[in-house]
């Protein structure tokens, strides 16, 4: 079943504008580890002023990309994730050659009511059948009245390691074929304006701005 003619602009549109911000593990580790160790532990060093413009890059960078998160619920699945703010945890753990207790604080999102349409898959190496996302059925509801309340989502705060973030990039057609971003899409004009596309625009700002301003910094040694 291929996606309506009709409401095929509105998605594209909007995953068009989603992809910039979706950031793999690899990438977000490619990035992180221009930090120092300090800030990647958390140490108590890492509350200095001197880091005062690192965790401030942090915030920023956490706060503008969208993730894929590992679905515990479903072995090889993965759920989109609006990047939030971080939080250190307890334990530290190896991410890329350094290690860090940094823990992601993202918005998962996901709709009530009906069953969920076919998620994203994740893990690579499925056979042909389900290498590519499964294409989302168009339900009357959303589709008609996608920009009205009778489609709710529920938005649940997550809170994950690097390593429970997809490794995988996504292609276009996947991110139009996953139900979160047609509801997202269907509802971007809506009370879901969190998520439309001014707030989206937002997001692909800071981010860039993000991405440059860490190419100004240097690391600074462990010892």
């Amino acid at each position: 079943a291929a996606l309506l003619t009709h409401h095929r602009p509105l998605i594209e549109g909007y995953a068009s504008a989603l992809r910039p911000l979706f950031m793999t593990r690899g990438d977000l580790t490619h990035l992180l580890l221009k930090f120092p160790s300090q800030v990647l532990l958390g140490n108590s060093a890492a509350n200095a002023r001197s880091f005062a413009a690192h965790r401030e890059l942090l915030e920023e960078l956490f706060g503008s990309v969208v993730i894929a998160v590992k679905s515990p619920e479903r072995r090889g699945k993965v759920k989109l994730a609006f990047g939030a703010s971080f939080s250190y945890g307890r334990e530290p753990y190896t991410m890329g050659q350094a290690q860090t207790t940094i823990q992601i604080v993202a918005h998962g999102v996901k709709r009530l009511g009906h069953e969920p349409f076919p998620p994203l898959y994740e893990e690579e190496g499925e056979d042909d059948e389900h290498s590519e996302a499964c294409v989302s059925i168009a339900r009357d509801d959303v589709t008609e009245h996608g920009t009205h309340d009778n489609s709710p989502l529920e938005f649940e705060e997550i809170v994950v390691p690097f390593t429970e973030i997809s490794s995988r990039e996504l292609f276009l057609a996947e991110l139009m074929q996953s139900d979160q971003c047609q509801l997202l899409a269907s509802l971007s004009l809506g009370s879901h304006s969190k998520y439309g596309h001014r707030a989206l625009r937002r997001r692909r700002r800071t981010l860039r701005h993000v991405r440059e301003a860490t190419q100004l910094l240097v690391n600074v040694p462990d010892q």
